[in-house]
């Protein structure tokens, strides 16, 4: 849907949403990423998204950690609708994802039934914000924040691992 439309009924008014965005952008600039809210025209819908991380998973952790990257630099520093079907089958050539090369790879029965126990999961663990981080099974950071914090916790969750075997 649109973005303003999206950010209006999500935060209550676009002006806020402006804010907000400020915010992220301030705090985008002093980690060296220039986000580029003037160029999201859509609000796109992620699941296919998400399947095309699944599949991207079954190659291995590097290639998903590629397709994560390319999802994020063309949403937030181009504007793409990684919502978009052709957006997506790009992003899977461009990150040699070979599950993914027509659109009906992005409808996989298999793929998106892994997308929705992983979300099912979630809001059964109670998760309610995104990014989610977790490390061996143990939340580290729900929702965004300082990295200082999410440092600390990663070092936490690294000493709990250590002394648990």
């Amino acid at each position: 849907m649109s973005r303003r439309e999206y950010r209006t009924s999500k935060f209550g008014s676009w002006e806020y949403s402006q804010k907000l965005d400020a915010r992220v952008a301030e705090n985008g600039r002093e980690a060296g990423i220039e986000f580029r809210h003037d160029l999201m025209e859509r609000t796109p819908n992620s699941f296919r998204g998400h399947v095309l991380m699944a599949a991207a998973l079954k190659q291995g952790i590097d290639v998903q950690n590629r397709v994560a990257e390319r999802l994020f630099t063309g949403y937030f520093t181009r504007g793409e609708d990684v919502g978009d079907v052709g957006v997506l089958l790009s992003i899977s050539r461009e990150c040699g994802v070979d599950a993914v090369s027509t659109p009906e790879d992005l409808d996989d029965p298999e793929l998106g039934a892994d997308v929705r126990a992983g979300e099912q999961s979630a809001r059964d663990a109670g998760v309610q914000g995104v990014p989610l981080i977790t490390y061996r099974g143990r939340l580290v950071s729900e929702g965004a924040g300082p990295p200082e914090i999410l440092a600390q916790r990663l070092r936490e969750n690294l000493d709990l691992s250590a002394t648990s075997g």
